[in-house]
């Protein structure tokens, strides 16, 4: 960002006032909404608003009252006076809308925060994350360890996205979260008794599986190695996303390379910037440690801790003799 200064909605309001009153675009009320309630513009919001103004002023051209009450002609037009005005209402909406949208498309924007229940998740906030990542979108939320980061892993663009945000090495797979145990099933193959132990035991909670990928995932989030890491969290915001999309979310941890994991929202914020469009604020993530992560992709009922977590590797140990 080099130290630009974010915009607010009222300088964002003013700006928008401003070119629309020097292109005589009638400042119609949806427009004056969005700039007084939105902390963000995403890119088709800003694109629909300006497009109604400007097809708004064209619309008072044509009933001959002119683009923002100018009284250029009072009178309701003849043929010839409204081939005039739509011949000024395209200049208007070529010249007016251009220069919005250029003025707008170089303000400084953060991250959109969306505040949802993390006991109650509300469903029309859900629907608001699904609409997010079934569009391609990065959205930051909070899992039961650190604040993730998820995308629908069947688009590979947005897959892609995840790495070149963390400069994570292509090497690496990234985690999903499922809804539930029977999901597991869905997308992994090969599933032994070893894993049903496991996942009784622990599942929802910091405990992060390895297994072999079903033909489901593409082989691009599994990073070519046939493998899947996927937990049941036990956050009630992550596992109402993941039921609402009908999909599983990817949950590598939302911090940039060389940087702290973050367990409230707003040190996702202050990482990422305007880097992802959406952060569900969740309040702070009920741990800070990371999750275990054990591989049982060996088969054989073969076990091994890659990762010792929130769940000690005794524990582990102890739960696989029953």
């Amino acid at each position: 960002m080099g130290g630009a200064e974010i915009v607010g909605p009222a300088a964002v309001e003013n700006g928008l006032t401003s070119l629309t009153q020097k292109h005589r675009i009638e400042i119609v009320a949806p427009l004056m909404k969005l700039a007084d309630e939105m902390q963000t513009f995403h890119a088709e919001q800003v694109a629909g608003a300006v497009r109604f103004a400007a097809e708004r002023g064209t619309q008072l051209l044509d009933a001959g009252v002119g683009a923002a009450g100018d009284g250029w002609s009072e009178s309701h037009p003849t043929q010839c006076t409204r081939r005039v005005a739509d011949d000024r209402a395209g200049e208007l909406r070529r010249e007016g809308t251009d220069e919005i949208k250029s003025w707008l498309g170089k303000l400084p924007l953060k991250a959109e925060l969306l505040r949802i229940d993390p006991d109650e998740p509300e469903p029309h906030l859900i629907g608001q994350v699904v609409e997010s990542l079934q569009r391609g979108d990065v959205v930051a939320l909070p899992t039961d360890t650190f604040y993730g980061l998820a995308v629908d892993p069947v688009n590979l663009r947005a897959v892609e996205h995840i790495y070149e945000l963390k400069t994570r090495a292509r090497h690496k797979p990234l985690s999903l979260l499922i809804a539930d145990v029977a999901q597991a099933y869905e997308l992994a193959r090969s599933i032994d008794n070893t894993f049903d132990k496991l996942a009784e035991r622990f599942w929802p909670g910091p405990l992060t599986i390895v297994v072999k990928a079903g033909s489901k995932l593409p082989l691009r989030v599994t990073a070519n190695t046939g493998n899947v890491a996927l937990r049941v969290p036990e956050a009630q915001i992550c596992r109402a996303v993941v039921s609402a999309l009908g999909l599983p979310i990817t949950a590598t941890s939302a911090n940039l390379s060389g940087h702290p994991e973050c367990t409230y929202a707003g040190l996702v914020r202050e990482q990422f910037g305007e880097k992802i469009p959406l952060i569900v604020d969740g309040g702070p993530t009920a741990r800070a440690v990371a999750t275990t992560i054990v591989d049982l992709s060996g088969g054989g009922n073969s076990w091994m801790i890659l990762r010792e977590g929130a769940i000690p590797t005794h524990e582990i140990a102890l739960a696989l003799q029953h």
